[in-house]
Parts: C-alpha cells; sequence; structure tokens
C-alpha cells in the first residue's frame, strides 16, 4: 500500500471515532399544573432557540415540558373562582357536596386531589374557604383506576392559589318559632397558602339548648299512683279507696289522696284534711327531653410542605362532644304502718313520692385523630 493510501486510510478511521455531542435540555420554568397536559409536548413559546447561545453543529437541542403525575388527561369540566363563587359554599366541603354529588353517581364519592396530588383524607381539605381555590377540574372516570380506586369513581381535583392569606370568623344562632330549642355555632379559620406549602387551623364550637317534653305540650302518659317531689298520701288496697275515716270525717268528704304539708314530718289528721283531695303536683314533663342537650368543641390543624417532587403532609384534629338527656324521676312508693310516731292514721296507708334528681343519661367522646 502506497503513502497516500495509508494517509487516507488514517483519515477515514479518525472520522468515524469522533464522538457526537447530544445535550437533552428541559425548560427551567416551573412545571405545568399534572392535568393540564392534555396535548403532546411543545416547547414554551417564549423559550426556544433565540433565548439560547450559539450551538455548534454537532449540538442536538430538546426543547419538552416535563409531565404530570397522570400526563394526558384532560379534565372534562373545569370550574374557574366565577363559577366557585356562583355556588355560595363557605368551605370546600360545602362546594364538593355539591360538585361530587352532581358529578359522581358511584355512591362512594369522588376522590380528591389537591394540586394534583391525592390527600391522607378529606380532613386535610374540608375545611378549607372557598376563596383560596383556583380552579376545580372534574377528570374522566377512568382516572380513578390509575390511582388504585375503584374504576366507577369520579376524580375531582382541587388547584389552590399560590400565594392566599385569609382569616375567617364565623357565628350563627337558631331558633324555633315555638320557643326553646336553641342552638349557637362559632368558627374561626385561619389559612396560609404561599409557594406549594400550606398552613391551616380551623377552631369550632357548638352548643344545642336540650328541649322538653313540656317546651312542646307533650301530653305525658297517666301515672298509676300520684306521685310528686312532696308525696301524696293514698290509700295502701286500691288507689281511690277511702284512706281514714277519721280524716274523712274532718274534712267533711271520704278523702281517697291527702297531700303531705311541706316541712311537716308528723302532720296532724286535721293538717291533711285542709287540703284532702287536692294532691301535690309535679309536672314531670320538666324533667324528660325531647332532644338532648349537646356540646362540641374541636380544632383541625394541617401543614402541607412541598420540596420539588417530594410532599409532605400532616393533619391533626381533634374533637370533643358531651350529651345530657332527662328520662323523668324515679317514683316510689313507701308503705306507712299505722301506729308509728309519724302517721295520725288508724289503717297503713302508703306514700307516693318522686326521689332525687331527674334520671339522666351523659355522653362524653373525645376523639383525637393523625395522618
Amino acid at each position: 500500500m502506497g503513502r497516500a493510501s495509508k494517509l487516507f486510510y488514517t483519515s477515514c478511521m479518525l472520522c468515524i471515532a469522533l464522538p457526537i455531542s447530544v445535550d437533552a435540555r428541559a425548560s427551567d420554568g416551573p412545571p405545568p399544573f399534572p392535568f393540564e397536559a392534555g396535548a403532546p409536548a411543545t416547547g414554551d413559546k417564549t423559550d426556544g432557540p433565540q433565548d439560547q447561545p450559539p450551538q455548534t453543529a454537532d449540538d442536538i437541542i430538546i426543547y419538552a415540558s416535563r409531565q404530570g403525575v397522570l400526563p394526558g388527561v384532560a379534565p372534562e369540566n373545569e370550574l374557574n373562582e366565577q363559577d366557585i363563587a356562583a355556588y355560595g359554599a363557605n368551605t370546600v366541603e360545602d362546594l364538593l357536596d355539591q360538585v361530587g354529588g352532581a358529578a359522581d353517581s358511584s355512591g362512594e364519592g369522588p376522590v380528591i386531589l389537591i394540586n394534583g396530588r391525592e390527600t391522607t383524607g378529606l380532613n386535610t381539605v374540608n375545611d378549607l374557604p372557598t376563596e383560596a381555590i383556583r380552579k376545580i377540574q372534574v377528570l374522566p372516570q377512568r382516572v380513578a383506576g390509575r390511582l388504585g380506586e375503584r374504576p366507577t369513581r369520579r376524580v375531582i381535583n382541587v388547584v389552590l392559589k399560590n400565594n392566599h392569606r385569609q382569616f375567617t370568623g364565623n357565628a350563627e344562632g337558631t331558633f324555633a318559632t315555638a320557643g326553646a330549642g336553641r342552638s349557637y355555632k362559632g368558627e374561626i379559620n385561619l389559612l396560609r397558602l404561599k409557594d406549594g406549602n400550606r398552613d391551616s387551623l380551623v377552631l369550632r364550637a357548638e352548643r344545642v339548648d336540650p328541649l322538653f317534653e313540656s317546651d312542646r305540650n307533650i301530653v305525658s302518659e297517666p301515672l298509676t299512683a300520684p306521685y310528686d317531689t312532696r308525696g301524696n298520701i293514698f290509700a295502701s288496697t286500691v288507689l281511690g279507696a277511702e284512706i281514714d275515716p277519721a280524716l274523712s270525717a274532718l274534712a267533711g268528704q271520704m278523702v281517697a289522696v291527702a297531700p303531705v304539708p311541706a316541712g311537716n314530718a308528723a302532720p296532724t289528721l286535721a293538717a291533711l284534711a285542709a287540703n284532702g283531695n287536692r294532691p301535690n303536683f309535679t309536672d314531670v314533663r320538666d324533667f324528660r327531653t325531647l332532644t338532648a342537650g349537646k356540646r362540641t368543641f374541636s380544632a383541625n390543624g394541617n401543614i402541607a410542605r412541598q420540596w420539588g417532587k417530594t410532599a409532605l403532609s400532616l393533619n391533626a384534629r381533634a374533637e370533643w362532644v358531651s350529651t345530657d338527656s332527662q328520662s323523668g324521676l324515679a317514683g316510689v312508693s313507701l308503705l306507712l304502718p299505722a301506729g308509728t310516731p309519724f302517721s295520725p292514721f288508724t289503717r297503713d296507708v302508703r306514700i307516693a313520692r318522686y326521689v332525687g334528681d331527674a334520671l339522666r343519661q351523659q355522653g362524653h367522646n373525645a376523639n383525637l385523630e393523625l395522618g
């Protein structure tokens, strides 16, 4: 092989061995929202070769947008801030009840995402005010299957504003036109949104007054004996029979029931005859509730932090509930034998009276959730 041929062979080998430099770069801007990627990836209109330094002939530059967790999924319906305000809802919970109820027919409720990420529970979003929402996206049903949920459930994505601070106080009371049955509620809502991070705290208190039978003129069942808080005396044999002939003689009529005088532990026949057949009466409806009284205190706090593709959220919820209902008074029938220091009668009699306070059913429940 001649010298010219050797030089040509060496030059060809050098050309084949030269590497080609490929530089794949993504745009430096913030990633688009995951569910806005309904179209094929394209370059940013404001980011192109005209904004980059001159490249050599051997460089290959690729421009692309970063994909979200569910690329290529476009929402079936989207509500902006004006649409959300038209619902008149105060919190995300109220809003989702209306939007989710109309969009989801599975009976299980929709799957809720916050800024494209699954939540640890509805407690993390229910108390957010609707003013903090930028838009609501209703996604196709097939998206639920990709999230590990039943494919029949609807997926709703709640997009929050990037920077938002809000303090909300709310108080309300309800009153029945027939009186009584009042209830009161109070709420304080603190919220801060900044650069994908979220801090919120909601404090609530509620009081419901008990509603008694006497408040609604409920007719009580007839008593088996003339019970009263002070007591009434009647015959020991049959209710309605004569207590004592001597008592009837003093009263001028047959006495079947005699009230126990107040503050007199050993009354005479004359004192008992003065009010013969006019028994003491206690309206037991004042000690029976139709609806129980209730006290509720709750606190719900949320902290959410985001570092790039990593997100951390913590929810803590505490609630204390106390209920109190009454079911009347306990009645007893006491036998008072004749001849005792406390009995002026010539025969045995009975005393019917209520003892103690009203029969109560009280409940206290404390609940703490962390997630």
